[in-house]
């Protein structure tokens, strides 16, 4: 059976997500609007840009939850070209059950989870905003 796929506008994808003043909550508010599961059997044409594909719709669920993160937003917004790319400094994961994150967790925990995979401090993440001061 084809797969579950995950898409987005094609058209200046990282504009689209980042744009009028960006900030964490705003990139993250846009992945909700703008991101879409399209069922399996389903087609879509150059309008569309395919981000994850899979036969598991759990995996599915665990990249959207990836996206809401502030990781993911913060490095969204660290992306160097500011119209056009996107995925470019945004590291992959594994979705399935076999995981070195557990997808299963709320969003504080995943974030939690990726920070310390990429030995990402407390003060930076102070810099970056996605902690309090």
């Amino acid at each position: 059976m084809p797969p579950f796929k995950i898409v987005m506008a094609s058209a200046y994808p990282k504009k689209t997500l980042a744009s009028s003043g960006s900030s964490i909550d705003k990139v993250r508010l846009r992945v909700k609007e703008l991101f879409e599961i399209m069922p399996q059997n389903s087609a879509f044409g150059r309008s569309r840009l395919a981000l994850f594909m899979s036969d598991n719709k759990n995996e599915c669920d665990n990249f959207m939850k990836y996206t809401q993160t502030k990781f993911f937003a913060v490095l969204t917004l660290q992306e160097p070209n500011k119209s056009s790319s996107f995925g470019y400094v945004i590291p992959d994961q594994d979705f399935s059950n076999n995981s070195d994150i557990d997808w299963s967790k709320d969003l504080t925990e995943i974030d939690r989870q990726l920070f310390q995979k990429y030995n990402v401090t407390e003060e930076e993440q102070k810099f970056l905003g996605v902690v309090p001061h």
